[in-house]
């Protein structure tokens, strides 16, 4: 499923994001409106991404890295996103896909780490999707498993 998996560093990032605890059967639902929220508390504050936006599941925070002083807006809110070294892979295809696509990189993961206990929260960073394209089968989603935190 994956041409390419690798460790990487992500550095730690300032983020506005909104939380949001929802099964994972409504994430296709509250994902837009989750991001138009978050945009507008940006443009409120005078911001705008400095990178694409992105999911950091814990229940699940929806935002995009900033560089500035996010003003309080409803429910979003700054956040800063820790530093870890990451397995990394590339997910190609429409959203609807993802979750196929975690089972098989955590597989992939669990063989080549089988002792490691995460530290952190897994990541999906969407570099391509639908304001770039409505062709869904080029949307590019990176994932992120956390080995540890970035030297």
């Amino acid at each position: 499923m994956f041409e390419i998996i690798e460790v990487v560093n992500l550095p730690k990032c300032n983020a506005a994001a909104v939380h949001l605890r929802i099964p994972r059967s409504e994430i296709i639902q509250v994902m837009g409106p989750a991001v138009n929220e978050v945009l507008t508390a940006m443009e409120s504050s005078g911001l705008y991404p400095a990178g694409p936006m992105f999911a950091y599941h814990l229940d699940i925070e929806v935002g995009f890295p900033i560089e500035g002083e996010l003003s309080a807006f409803q429910r979003v809110r700054s956040i800063t996103l820790p530093g870890v070294t990451a397995l990394k892979t590339t997910y190609v295809g429409p959203y609807s896909g993802l979750y196929k696509a975690w089972a098989s990189f955590g597989d992939e993961f669990r063989k080549r780490y089988p002792n490691n206990l995460e530290k952190s929260l897994f990541r999906e960073v969407y570099r391509v999707g639908p304001e770039t394209t409505s062709d869904e089968s080029k949307w590019e989603t990176d994932l992120f498993i956390p080995l540890g935190e970035a030297p």
